[in-house]
């Protein structure tokens, strides 16, 4: 997890240094820290935004409407709408209530790529 917070963000200066900390227990919120970071990243890096999602899945931490908000958005800045539209809809699969944050980023998706 903190490789993928290292290539995705400069505003993590610690990411860089992670000897200084204890190692990090990751939670919901270390994970949408990340993919945050892949949103605000030049180049922008939505592949590891997935990436860190489908992680987070795998390491049994349920991702929360704000996971799904920030990944529908970074995939939204790449005009990736179709995957955009499926992470909305896999939310009611996955009992996560979608709100209009993540509607919002999912039209928000749609409309940069045209749609």
């Amino acid at each position: 997890l903190l490789k993928k917070l290292r290539t995705c963000s400069y505003h993590f200066p610690y990411a860089k240094n992670s000897h200084i900390y204890s190692p990090i227990v990751p939670d919901v919120i270390t994970y949408n820290s990340v993919i945050t970071s892949c949103e605000n990243s030049s180049p922008l890096r939505w592949v590891t935004a997935l990436a860190t999602y489908r992680d987070m899945i795998a390491n049994g931490i349920e991702p929360d409407q704000v996971s799904y908000t920030s990944v529908i958005s970074v995939l939204g800045k790449a005009r990736k709408w179709e995957i955009a539209v499926g992470l909305l809809q896999s939310m009611e699969t996955a009992k996560v209530q979608a709100n209009v944050f993540n509607y919002t980023a999912a039209i928000d998706a749609c409309s940069k790529s045209g749609q």
